[in-house]
């Protein structure tokens, strides 16, 4: 098994840790420890991806397993901290409509012997994804007094994390219409 692989398989591993972390309010830190966890995660993503590129590391299984691994650690923290009342039910139900509306696009196509290219407003939009729940972390952390005495009272603080994702969602439905577009473009061209 190749290093990228590995690095995505402890990111899938982490990420049940992180969440069970965010409902133990026994442990000492928990919410800063799930931030911590969740940094590390991300991190690893941004390193496989860069080893794989750069030491042609590419295999089948981490085409496969790298981007679903993406989506469930971004989903299932947006749900869990949608049910600690930090984003509105309707985001997460929106989020998780365009990823498979975009994947259900991606897998017809491929049935068809067709590729829809991934773009660039994905990227935008999982790094806000990134930026919301990594600011809703801190949050969470900072109010209940585990960042070391760091406060961020205020309702900019309290609201970062919706305004954060508000704005990756509405770069992800740019993603939406692009693939709509090549969809559409690839299916023309062959009929």
């Amino acid at each position: 098994m190749t290093l990228p692989n590995k690095l995505t398989l402890a990111r899938l591993i982490l990420t049940p840790v992180g969440l069970t972390l965010l409902y133990v309010n026994t442990i000492p830190y928990n919410y800063l420890c799930a931030a911590i966890i969740f940094m590390i995660a991300m991190l690893t993503d941004v390193a496989d991806g860069y080893i794989a590129r750069n030491y042609d590391c590419v295999t089948k299984l981490g085409s496969f397993l790298d981007p679903i691994t993406d989506k469930l650690i971004l989903l299932l923290h947006l749900i869990a901290l949608q049910t600690l009342s930090l984003y509105p039910l309707w985001l997460i139900l929106a989020f998780t409509a365009r990823e498979l509306i975009v994947d259900a696009a991606r897998n017809y196509a491929a049935s068809q012997n067709h590729y829809l290219r991934a773009n660039n407003s994905g990227k935008g939009k999982a790094f806000l994804q990134t930026v919301s729940i990594l600011s809703a972390l801190i949050y969470l952390s900072a109010s209940h007094s585990q960042l070391f005495g760091i406060s961020l009272d205020g309702a900019f603080w309290r609201r970062l994390p919706f305004y954060t994702l508000l704005a990756a969602f509405l770069v992800g439905l740019i993603g939406v219409g692009i693939v709509i577009v090549d969809a559409h473009a690839l299916f023309s061209d062959t009929s």
